[in-house]
């Protein structure tokens, strides 16, 4: 089912992002392990060897709507360079004690010079950005070429019994756990927002059009979460696309 039409749209949907993960900034942590049977951490994993990040790479990786820093912890772990951007101070303020390198901004205008960052990664925030395409365009700009992109997000199963249990899960139980230790709406907005989610045939067209390649969508968990995947042209293939 696609709820987009009741959906908030615009500053709208900006100002309640904003506000929600203020809110339930907290207990966040918490609650997105719970949630995810523990399998957030597994996610996060295979999303980093699908980025193809080396250990000890020293160019900087964006972790985009970062959160508390899940992934940037990830990212240190294998001796990365990372900067978080969020749009919520609530969150950032989360996550000081692990990780300095935070910076309140929004996705759609990044405060971050052309070129900046070898990869950007991003986990469970693309149904939140008010404007995919402006963040898409904005992911391009910041990436240095030959970068790479890989946005991870929920997805529905392709599996009949494991999206019969992953509705029963998401729809109800995580709405009910969620009001019961954080934020009711939240938690109830949270199902509903996959309807913010684009399809593979609309990401990959829409990246391509920016201008990124490479551009592909890959299921983790038999599809109870997806990743976004894109590359920018390295100056080797820009140069031998002149010539062509």
């Amino acid at each position: 089912m696609n709820y987009i039409s009741s959906l908030p749209q615009g500053n709208d949907k900006t100002f309640f992002v904003q506000q929600m993960f203020n809110e339930v900034a907290e207990k966040y942590d918490l609650l997105n392990s719970v949630i995810s049977l523990g399998l957030d951490t597994y996610w996060r994993k295979r999303t980093l060897e699908m980025l193809m990040i080396p250990s000890n790479y020293k160019k900087p990786v964006l972790d985009l709507a970062c959160g508390t820093g899940d992934f940037m912890e990830a990212l240190i772990k294998i001796n990365a360079t990372a900067v978080g951007i969020d749009l919520s101070m609530g969150m950032l303020r989360n996550g000081k004690k692990r990780q300095n390198d935070l910076i309140q901004g929004k996705g759609e205008m990044l405060p971050l010079k052309d070129n900046s960052v070898g990869a950007v990664v991003s986990g469970f925030a693309v149904r939140n950005f008010t404007d995919l395409k402006a963040v898409l365009e904005e992911a391009f700009r910041v990436l240095m070429p030959g970068g790479r992109m890989a946005l991870l997000d929920v997805a529905q199963p392709n599996s009949k019994l494991l999206k019969l249990a992953n509705g029963i899960w998401f729809n109800h139980a995580v709405p009910f756990i969620g009001g019961l230790l954080s934020n009711k709406n939240a938690y109830a907005y949270l199902p509903k927002s996959v309807g913010y989610l684009p399809g593979e045939s609309e990401f990959k067209e829409l990246a391509k059009a920016i201008g990124f390649h490479h551009a592909l969508r890959r299921e983790i968990s038999g599809g109870l979460v997806q990743v976004f995947l894109a590359s920018k042209h390295s100056e080797d293939d820009t140069q031998k696309s002149s010539h062509d």
